[in-house]
Protein backbone atom coordinates (compact mmCIF):
# COMPACT_ATOMS: atom_id res chain seq x y z
CA UNK A 1 0.00 0.00 0.00
CA UNK A 2 1.33 3.90 -1.00
CA UNK A 3 0.13 6.91 -1.09
CA UNK A 4 -1.26 8.39 -4.43
CA UNK A 5 -0.09 11.91 -3.91
CA UNK A 6 -2.85 13.61 -5.84
CA UNK A 7 -5.58 12.14 -4.33
CA UNK A 8 -4.22 11.36 -0.90
CA UNK A 9 -5.49 8.09 -1.12
CA UNK A 10 -3.34 4.95 0.47
CA UNK A 11 -4.13 2.44 -2.59
CA UNK A 12 -2.80 -1.24 -3.40
CA UNK A 13 -0.03 -1.09 -5.72
CA UNK A 14 -2.39 -2.73 -8.84
CA UNK A 15 -3.43 0.90 -8.74
CA UNK A 16 -0.61 2.27 -10.07
CA UNK A 17 1.30 2.07 -13.05
CA UNK A 18 4.57 0.01 -12.06
CA UNK A 19 6.84 3.82 -13.50
CA UNK A 20 4.48 5.73 -11.14
CA UNK A 21 5.03 3.20 -8.18
CA UNK A 22 8.93 3.53 -7.83
CA UNK A 23 8.25 7.16 -7.83
CA UNK A 24 8.75 9.16 -4.54
CA UNK A 25 5.71 9.71 -2.04
CA UNK A 26 5.15 13.16 -3.11
CA UNK A 27 5.61 12.30 -7.09
CA UNK A 28 3.45 9.31 -7.45
CA UNK A 29 -0.20 9.41 -8.78
CA UNK A 30 -2.50 6.25 -9.20
CA UNK A 31 -3.76 5.91 -12.67
CA UNK A 32 -7.18 7.22 -12.46
CA UNK A 33 -5.32 10.37 -11.31
CA UNK A 34 -2.58 10.27 -14.03
CA UNK A 35 -5.49 9.43 -16.60
CA UNK A 36 -7.59 13.00 -15.60
CA UNK A 37 -3.87 14.74 -14.92
CA UNK A 38 -5.12 15.74 -11.27
CA UNK A 39 -2.25 17.99 -10.05
CA UNK A 40 -0.01 16.36 -6.91
CA UNK A 41 -1.40 17.33 -3.77
CA UNK A 42 1.20 16.63 -1.43
CA UNK A 43 4.55 19.03 -0.86
CA UNK A 44 8.04 17.66 -0.65
CA UNK A 45 9.69 17.01 2.19
CA UNK A 46 11.91 19.69 3.16
CA UNK A 47 15.73 19.28 2.19
CA UNK A 48 16.61 17.78 5.63
CA UNK A 49 14.30 15.79 6.58
CA UNK A 50 16.44 12.93 6.39
CA UNK A 51 17.33 9.84 4.08
CA UNK A 52 15.42 7.79 1.60
CA UNK A 53 15.46 4.09 0.99
CA UNK A 54 17.19 3.34 -1.79
CA UNK A 55 15.27 0.64 -2.84
CA UNK A 56 11.64 2.10 -2.72
CA UNK A 57 12.75 6.03 -2.47
CA UNK A 58 10.27 6.25 0.62
CA UNK A 59 11.54 8.82 3.70
CA UNK A 60 9.59 7.59 6.16
CA UNK A 61 8.77 4.04 7.74
CA UNK A 62 7.98 0.91 5.64
CA UNK A 63 3.76 -0.77 6.21
CA UNK A 64 5.55 -2.57 9.20
CA UNK A 65 5.93 1.15 10.82
CA UNK A 66 10.38 0.35 11.10
CA UNK A 67 12.50 3.55 9.77
CA UNK A 68 14.69 3.30 7.25
CA UNK A 69 18.31 2.55 8.58
CA UNK A 70 22.20 2.00 7.86
CA UNK A 71 25.07 0.00 9.40
CA UNK A 72 27.85 -0.89 7.01
CA UNK A 73 30.29 1.10 5.76
CA UNK A 74 28.50 3.65 3.32
CA UNK A 75 29.05 7.26 3.77
CA UNK A 76 27.01 10.69 3.12
CA UNK A 77 24.05 11.63 4.40
CA UNK A 78 21.96 9.69 2.22
CA UNK A 79 23.71 6.54 0.68
CA UNK A 80 22.91 3.49 1.87
CA UNK A 81 19.74 3.43 3.80
CA UNK A 82 17.31 0.91 3.15
CA UNK A 83 13.94 -0.26 5.24
CA UNK A 84 14.43 -4.11 6.44
CA UNK A 85 11.70 -5.22 4.76
CA UNK A 86 13.03 -3.77 1.64
CA UNK A 87 16.38 -5.00 1.76
CA UNK A 88 15.07 -8.68 2.90
CA UNK A 89 12.47 -8.41 -0.54
CA UNK A 90 15.64 -7.45 -2.20
CA UNK A 91 17.75 -10.04 -0.64
CA UNK A 92 15.25 -13.08 -1.64
CA UNK A 93 15.24 -11.98 -4.54
CA UNK A 94 18.91 -11.91 -5.15
CA UNK A 95 19.40 -14.96 -3.57
CA UNK A 96 16.85 -17.05 -5.22
CA UNK A 97 18.98 -16.21 -8.77
CA UNK A 98 22.23 -17.25 -6.98
CA UNK A 99 20.63 -20.48 -6.15
CA UNK A 100 19.52 -21.11 -9.34
CA UNK A 101 23.00 -20.01 -10.84
CA UNK A 102 25.01 -21.46 -7.81
CA UNK A 103 26.16 -18.73 -6.62
CA UNK A 104 26.29 -18.04 -2.96
CA UNK A 105 22.73 -17.45 -1.70
CA UNK A 106 23.74 -15.37 1.29
CA UNK A 107 25.98 -12.99 0.11
CA UNK A 108 22.74 -10.51 -0.41
CA UNK A 109 21.78 -11.05 2.86
CA UNK A 110 25.50 -10.64 4.24
CA UNK A 111 26.67 -7.56 2.22
CA UNK A 112 25.80 -4.32 1.62
CA UNK A 113 25.47 -3.85 -2.37
CA UNK A 114 26.44 -0.34 -2.78
CA UNK A 115 30.10 -0.05 -0.20
CA UNK A 116 30.44 -4.08 -0.46
CA UNK A 117 31.23 -4.50 2.75
CA UNK A 118 29.35 -6.79 5.45
CA UNK A 119 26.29 -5.59 7.43
CA UNK A 120 27.07 -4.70 10.65
CA UNK A 121 25.07 -5.35 14.49
CA UNK A 122 21.04 -5.27 14.74
CA UNK A 123 20.57 -4.76 11.06
CA UNK A 124 22.78 -7.92 10.53
CA UNK A 125 21.24 -9.29 13.09
CA UNK A 126 17.64 -9.17 11.74
CA UNK A 127 18.69 -9.59 7.97
CA UNK A 128 20.89 -13.25 9.14
CA UNK A 129 17.20 -14.21 10.78
CA UNK A 130 15.42 -13.48 8.19
CA UNK A 131 18.16 -15.21 6.16
CA UNK A 132 16.97 -18.38 8.02
CA UNK A 133 13.43 -18.16 7.42
CA UNK A 134 13.47 -17.52 3.59
CA UNK A 135 15.80 -21.17 3.52
CA UNK A 136 14.02 -23.11 5.78
CA UNK A 137 10.48 -21.98 3.49
CA UNK A 138 11.63 -22.56 0.10
CA UNK A 139 15.21 -24.68 0.99
CA UNK A 140 14.94 -27.01 3.97
CA UNK A 141 15.65 -29.77 1.68
CA UNK A 142 19.03 -28.70 1.18
CA UNK A 143 20.92 -29.44 4.13
CA UNK A 144 24.04 -27.66 2.81
CA UNK A 145 22.24 -24.39 2.50
CA UNK A 146 20.42 -24.68 6.00
CA UNK A 147 24.16 -24.81 7.32
CA UNK A 148 24.78 -21.96 5.81
CA UNK A 149 22.22 -19.92 6.85
CA UNK A 150 22.83 -20.46 10.38
CA UNK A 151 26.65 -19.55 9.64
CA UNK A 152 25.26 -16.18 8.59
CA UNK A 153 23.58 -15.81 11.97
CA UNK A 154 26.19 -16.93 13.68
CA UNK A 155 28.48 -14.69 12.11
CA UNK A 156 26.08 -12.09 12.53
CA UNK A 157 26.23 -12.39 16.18
CA UNK A 158 29.64 -12.99 16.85
CA UNK A 159 32.12 -11.35 14.07
CA UNK A 160 29.83 -8.62 13.03
CA UNK A 161 28.08 -7.53 16.31
CA UNK A 162 29.94 -4.70 18.47
CA UNK A 163 27.95 -4.89 21.16
CA UNK A 164 27.09 -8.76 21.85
CA UNK A 165 24.54 -9.09 25.15
CA UNK A 166 24.77 -11.67 27.25
CA UNK A 167 21.55 -13.49 25.58
CA UNK A 168 23.27 -13.17 22.25
CA UNK A 169 26.40 -15.11 23.61
CA UNK A 170 24.44 -17.67 24.71
CA UNK A 171 22.69 -17.47 21.35
CA UNK A 172 25.79 -17.87 19.34
CA UNK A 173 26.69 -20.73 21.41
CA UNK A 174 23.35 -22.37 20.76
CA UNK A 175 23.79 -21.64 17.07
CA UNK A 176 27.43 -23.01 16.63
CA UNK A 177 26.10 -25.90 18.40
CA UNK A 178 22.81 -26.62 16.05
CA UNK A 179 25.18 -26.33 13.02
CA UNK A 180 27.72 -29.23 14.72
CA UNK A 181 24.39 -31.54 14.99
CA UNK A 182 23.33 -30.57 11.53
CA UNK A 183 27.10 -31.52 10.20
CA UNK A 184 26.29 -34.60 12.55
CA UNK A 185 23.29 -35.79 11.08
CA UNK A 186 24.60 -35.19 7.20
CA UNK A 187 27.48 -37.65 8.62
CA UNK A 188 24.93 -40.32 9.67
CA UNK A 189 22.83 -39.78 6.61
CA UNK A 190 25.76 -40.82 4.19
CA UNK A 191 25.94 -37.27 2.98
CA UNK A 192 29.10 -36.28 1.63
CA UNK A 193 30.88 -32.99 3.28
CA UNK A 194 32.07 -30.13 0.94
CA UNK A 195 35.26 -28.37 1.92
CA UNK A 196 32.83 -25.07 2.40
CA UNK A 197 31.02 -27.51 5.18
CA UNK A 198 34.45 -28.58 6.57
CA UNK A 199 35.35 -25.24 7.02
CA UNK A 200 32.09 -24.55 8.55
CA UNK A 201 32.21 -27.00 11.17
CA UNK A 202 35.73 -26.07 12.57
CA UNK A 203 34.73 -22.19 12.31
CA UNK A 204 31.45 -23.75 14.76
CA UNK A 205 33.97 -25.76 17.18
CA UNK A 206 35.83 -22.05 17.48
CA UNK A 207 33.55 -20.18 18.42
CA UNK A 208 32.42 -22.59 20.97
CA UNK A 209 35.94 -22.36 21.78
CA UNK A 210 35.61 -18.85 22.70
CA UNK A 211 32.67 -18.14 24.16
CA UNK A 212 34.11 -20.69 26.75
CA UNK A 213 37.29 -18.91 27.23
CA UNK A 214 35.32 -15.72 27.39
CA UNK A 215 33.72 -17.03 30.52
CA UNK A 216 36.79 -15.85 32.46
CA UNK A 217 36.33 -19.22 34.42
CA UNK A 218 39.65 -20.80 34.20
CA UNK A 219 38.13 -24.41 35.17
CA UNK A 220 36.18 -24.53 32.07
CA UNK A 221 39.27 -23.51 29.88
CA UNK A 222 40.58 -27.43 28.67
CA UNK A 223 36.73 -27.45 27.36
CA UNK A 224 37.45 -24.60 25.83
CA UNK A 225 40.89 -26.12 24.42
CA UNK A 226 38.98 -28.91 23.51
CA UNK A 227 37.01 -27.09 20.89
CA UNK A 228 39.91 -25.33 19.46
CA UNK A 229 42.13 -28.74 18.79
CA UNK A 230 39.46 -29.91 17.24
CA UNK A 231 38.90 -26.67 14.76
CA UNK A 232 42.75 -27.01 14.31
CA UNK A 233 42.22 -30.60 13.50
CA UNK A 234 39.42 -29.51 10.57
CA UNK A 235 41.18 -27.52 8.78
CA UNK A 236 44.37 -29.62 9.13
CA UNK A 237 42.92 -32.72 7.82
CA UNK A 238 41.14 -30.91 4.88
CA UNK A 239 44.64 -28.93 3.75
CA UNK A 240 43.30 -25.53 4.99
CA UNK A 241 45.83 -23.07 5.62
CA UNK A 242 43.90 -20.11 6.14
CA UNK A 243 42.88 -19.60 10.07
CA UNK A 244 45.10 -22.17 11.22
CA UNK A 245 47.04 -19.37 12.71
CA UNK A 246 44.15 -17.87 14.70
CA UNK A 247 43.31 -21.12 16.05
CA UNK A 248 46.83 -21.78 17.19
CA UNK A 249 46.77 -17.93 18.70
CA UNK A 250 44.03 -18.51 20.61
CA UNK A 251 45.05 -21.81 21.76
CA UNK A 252 48.15 -20.05 23.32
CA UNK A 253 45.99 -17.29 24.94
CA UNK A 254 43.77 -20.11 26.25
CA UNK A 255 46.97 -22.03 27.87
CA UNK A 256 48.05 -18.73 29.03
CA UNK A 257 45.06 -18.08 31.32
CA UNK A 258 46.04 -21.53 33.20
CA UNK A 259 49.38 -21.61 33.11
CA UNK A 260 52.16 -18.36 33.49
CA UNK A 261 54.73 -20.40 31.52
CA UNK A 262 53.67 -19.67 27.58
CA UNK A 263 55.45 -18.87 24.97
CA UNK A 264 54.91 -14.88 24.11
CA UNK A 265 56.80 -14.72 20.82
CA UNK A 266 55.05 -17.80 19.89
CA UNK A 267 51.77 -16.39 20.40
CA UNK A 268 53.06 -12.96 18.40
CA UNK A 269 54.06 -14.63 15.88
CA UNK A 270 50.76 -16.61 15.15
CA UNK A 271 49.20 -13.67 15.75
CA UNK A 272 50.63 -12.19 12.84
CA UNK A 273 50.04 -15.44 10.85
CA UNK A 274 46.86 -14.57 11.35
CA UNK A 275 46.51 -10.87 10.62
CA UNK A 276 48.58 -11.75 6.88
CA UNK A 277 46.58 -14.59 6.13
CA UNK A 278 43.12 -12.62 6.94
CA UNK A 279 44.92 -10.01 4.58
CA UNK A 280 45.32 -12.34 1.63
CA UNK A 281 41.93 -13.92 1.90
CA UNK A 282 39.80 -10.68 2.61
CA UNK A 283 42.27 -7.64 1.52
CA UNK A 284 43.48 -5.07 3.93
CA UNK A 285 40.49 -3.20 3.96
CA UNK A 286 37.96 -5.83 4.94
CA UNK A 287 36.46 -5.38 8.41
CA UNK A 288 37.28 -8.55 9.70
CA UNK A 289 41.22 -7.90 8.47
CA UNK A 290 41.14 -4.35 10.27
CA UNK A 291 39.75 -6.41 13.20
CA UNK A 292 42.47 -8.95 13.42
CA UNK A 293 44.87 -6.27 13.13
CA UNK A 294 43.78 -4.73 16.03
CA UNK A 295 44.10 -7.23 18.28
CA UNK A 296 47.32 -8.00 17.32
CA UNK A 297 48.55 -4.12 17.73
CA UNK A 298 46.96 -5.02 21.23
CA UNK A 299 48.79 -8.10 22.01
CA UNK A 300 51.96 -6.54 21.15
CA UNK A 301 51.63 -3.66 23.16
CA UNK A 302 50.11 -5.72 26.09
CA UNK A 303 53.72 -7.73 26.00
CA UNK A 304 55.46 -4.42 25.85
CA UNK A 305 56.38 -4.33 22.20
CA UNK A 306 55.65 -0.56 21.80
CA UNK A 307 56.74 0.88 18.87
CA UNK A 308 55.32 -2.29 16.60
CA UNK A 309 51.93 -1.75 18.35
CA UNK A 310 52.16 1.97 17.68
CA UNK A 311 53.29 2.05 14.55
CA UNK A 312 49.98 -0.54 13.62
CA UNK A 313 47.16 1.27 15.50
CA UNK A 314 48.22 4.48 13.63
CA UNK A 315 48.63 2.45 9.80
CA UNK A 316 44.80 0.59 11.09
CA UNK A 317 43.08 3.88 12.00
CA UNK A 318 43.86 5.65 8.47
CA UNK A 319 43.19 2.48 6.87
CA UNK A 320 39.85 2.32 8.35
CA UNK A 321 39.53 6.16 8.49
CA UNK A 322 39.65 6.25 4.03
CA UNK A 323 37.71 2.78 3.40
CA UNK A 324 34.86 3.16 5.99
CA UNK A 325 35.02 7.05 7.36
CA UNK A 326 35.16 8.70 10.33
CA UNK A 327 31.81 7.88 11.97
CA UNK A 328 32.54 3.75 11.72
CA UNK A 329 32.86 1.91 14.60
CA UNK A 330 36.31 0.17 13.66
CA UNK A 331 37.47 4.07 13.04
CA UNK A 332 36.53 5.04 16.61
CA UNK A 333 37.75 2.09 18.04
CA UNK A 334 41.12 2.20 16.38
CA UNK A 335 41.67 5.94 17.38
CA UNK A 336 40.77 5.31 20.93
CA UNK A 337 43.04 2.59 21.11
CA UNK A 338 45.92 4.70 19.20
CA UNK A 339 45.91 8.01 21.88
CA UNK A 340 45.97 4.88 24.82
CA UNK A 341 48.69 2.96 23.70
CA UNK A 342 50.75 7.14 22.87
CA UNK A 343 49.62 8.15 26.14
CA UNK A 344 52.84 8.18 28.18
CA UNK A 345 52.13 6.60 31.80
CA UNK A 346 54.98 6.30 34.68
CA UNK A 347 55.30 5.88 37.96
CA UNK A 348 56.66 6.61 41.11
CA UNK A 349 59.36 4.05 43.17
CA UNK A 350 56.40 4.50 46.13
CA UNK A 351 53.75 3.03 44.69
CA UNK A 352 52.91 -0.60 43.07
CA UNK A 353 55.98 -1.87 45.17
CA UNK A 354 58.78 0.10 43.13
CA UNK A 355 58.33 -2.14 40.25
CA UNK A 356 57.49 -0.64 36.50
CA UNK A 357 53.84 -1.86 35.55
CA UNK A 358 52.59 -3.20 31.84
CA UNK A 359 50.32 -1.25 29.67
CA UNK A 360 47.49 -4.20 30.31
CA UNK A 361 47.74 -3.58 33.92
CA UNK A 362 47.40 0.70 34.00
CA UNK A 363 44.14 -0.05 31.88
CA UNK A 364 42.67 -2.97 33.97
CA UNK A 365 40.21 -0.88 36.52
CA UNK A 366 40.75 -4.45 38.42
CA UNK A 367 43.99 -4.19 39.12
CA UNK A 368 45.61 -2.14 42.01
CA UNK A 369 47.82 0.01 40.39
CA UNK A 370 48.77 3.55 40.60
CA UNK A 371 50.44 5.37 37.56
CA UNK A 372 50.95 9.64 36.36
CA UNK A 373 51.26 10.47 32.89
CA UNK A 374 54.68 11.91 31.77
CA UNK A 375 53.41 15.45 29.49
CA UNK A 376 57.18 16.94 28.95
CA UNK A 377 61.22 16.97 30.22
CA UNK A 378 62.92 20.80 31.23
CA UNK A 379 66.60 20.98 31.58
CA UNK A 380 68.13 18.59 29.03
CA UNK A 381 65.82 15.70 30.54
CA UNK A 382 67.36 16.53 33.94
CA UNK A 383 63.47 17.10 35.15
CA UNK A 384 60.02 16.11 34.21
CA UNK A 385 56.55 17.02 34.52
CA UNK A 386 53.75 14.58 35.20
CA UNK A 387 50.06 14.58 36.29
CA UNK A 388 48.37 12.28 38.13
CA UNK A 389 48.07 10.11 40.10
CA UNK A 390 45.16 7.94 38.41
CA UNK A 391 44.76 4.18 39.35
CA UNK A 392 43.78 2.87 42.55
CA UNK A 393 40.77 5.31 43.34
CA UNK A 394 39.53 6.84 40.15
CA UNK A 395 37.93 9.89 41.66
CA UNK A 396 41.14 10.66 43.49
CA UNK A 397 42.24 14.24 43.11
CA UNK A 398 44.93 15.14 40.85
CA UNK A 399 47.81 17.57 39.82
CA UNK A 400 50.45 18.20 38.14
CA UNK A 401 54.08 17.30 39.78
CA UNK A 402 57.79 18.21 38.55
CA UNK A 403 60.58 15.67 39.83
CA UNK A 404 63.79 14.96 38.73
CA UNK A 405 64.00 12.10 36.13
CA UNK A 406 65.41 9.44 37.59
CA UNK A 407 62.59 10.00 40.17
CA UNK A 408 59.84 8.31 37.93
CA UNK A 409 59.81 4.74 36.60
CA UNK A 410 58.59 4.25 32.81
CA UNK A 411 55.74 1.38 32.01
CA UNK A 412 56.93 -1.58 30.41
CA UNK A 413 56.82 -1.40 26.66
CA UNK A 414 57.11 2.32 26.06
CA UNK A 415 59.55 3.27 23.16
CA UNK A 416 62.43 5.14 24.24
CA UNK A 417 65.56 6.52 22.42
CA UNK A 418 68.90 6.17 23.89
CA UNK A 419 71.15 9.35 25.12
CA UNK A 420 74.62 9.29 25.62
CA UNK A 421 76.34 10.61 29.40
CA UNK A 422 79.50 11.22 29.44
CA UNK A 423 81.31 8.17 29.21
CA UNK A 424 81.74 6.21 26.08
CA UNK A 425 79.50 3.27 27.02
CA UNK A 426 76.91 2.24 24.47
CA UNK A 427 77.75 5.70 22.22
CA UNK A 428 76.35 3.74 19.33
CA UNK A 429 73.22 3.81 20.49
CA UNK A 430 72.93 7.49 20.25
CA UNK A 431 69.11 8.57 19.14
CA UNK A 432 68.33 4.51 18.83
CA UNK A 433 64.84 3.36 19.32
CA UNK A 434 63.90 0.24 21.15
CA UNK A 435 61.06 -0.75 23.60
CA UNK A 436 61.59 -1.42 27.60
CA UNK A 437 61.16 -5.06 28.25
CA UNK A 438 62.08 -5.48 32.03
CA UNK A 439 63.14 -2.84 34.73
CA UNK A 440 65.59 -3.99 37.91
CA UNK A 441 64.63 -1.43 40.77
CA UNK A 442 68.24 -2.18 42.13
CA UNK A 443 70.42 -0.62 39.78
CA UNK A 444 67.45 1.75 38.18
CA UNK A 445 68.42 0.09 34.55
CA UNK A 446 65.87 -1.45 32.18
CA UNK A 447 66.11 -3.83 29.34
CA UNK A 448 65.80 -2.25 25.83
CA UNK A 449 65.19 -4.02 22.61
CA UNK A 450 65.87 -2.09 19.94
CA UNK A 451 63.96 -1.24 16.70
CA UNK A 452 67.64 -2.16 14.86
CA UNK A 453 67.80 -6.26 14.71
CA UNK A 454 71.32 -5.81 14.51
CA UNK A 455 71.32 -4.32 17.88
CA UNK A 456 71.68 -6.51 20.77
CA UNK A 457 69.52 -6.15 23.61
CA UNK A 458 70.82 -5.06 26.53
CA UNK A 459 70.76 -2.97 30.15
CA UNK A 460 70.44 0.88 30.05
CA UNK A 461 70.48 3.18 33.16
CA UNK A 462 67.32 5.80 33.63
CA UNK A 463 69.54 8.33 32.87
CA UNK A 464 70.27 7.27 29.11
CA UNK A 465 66.70 6.77 28.42
CA UNK A 466 64.39 9.37 27.00
CA UNK A 467 60.48 8.93 26.10
CA UNK A 468 59.86 8.97 22.48
CA UNK A 469 56.90 11.42 21.52
CA UNK A 470 53.11 10.31 22.69
CA UNK A 471 50.16 12.11 22.68
CA UNK A 472 48.34 13.66 25.80
CA UNK A 473 44.56 12.59 26.67
CA UNK A 474 43.09 16.06 25.34
CA UNK A 475 44.85 15.18 22.10
CA UNK A 476 47.65 17.30 22.07
CA UNK A 477 51.81 16.63 21.91
CA UNK A 478 52.48 15.23 25.13
CA UNK A 479 56.29 15.58 25.22
CA UNK A 480 58.88 17.82 24.40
Amino acid sequence: MKICAACCVELPKEKFSNKQWKLKQYERRCKVCTNVDRDVQLKPPPKDKGPSCWICLDEGTDELGQPIRRDCSCRGSDAGFAHLSCLTSYAEQKSDDNLQNNISPKEPFQICPHCRKNYLNDIAIDLANNYVSFVEAGYSDYPDVCIWAQTLRLESLTAYNRNRTDSQTEEAREVSQRILCMIREMEAEGLPLSRQLCITEAYAHEIQGCMIKEEDNTERIPQALMHLERSKAVLQKHGESIGIARIEALIIEATAEISEDYDVEGLIKCTEEKYNETIKERGPSALDTIQVGLDLARTLKNHHYGWRAEGLFGELHKLSQLNHGDGHYLTKNAHEAMYRCLARMVSLPSDNGGQAIGFKEYHDEDKDVIFYQLWNYDNNFETCAIEGPFGRDREMSRSTLRLATTDIIYTLGTPVFFIPGDGEEHRHLFRKLGDIRSYDPETKCYTVHWKDDSLEPCAVHHCNLVVSNGISSDGGRSLN
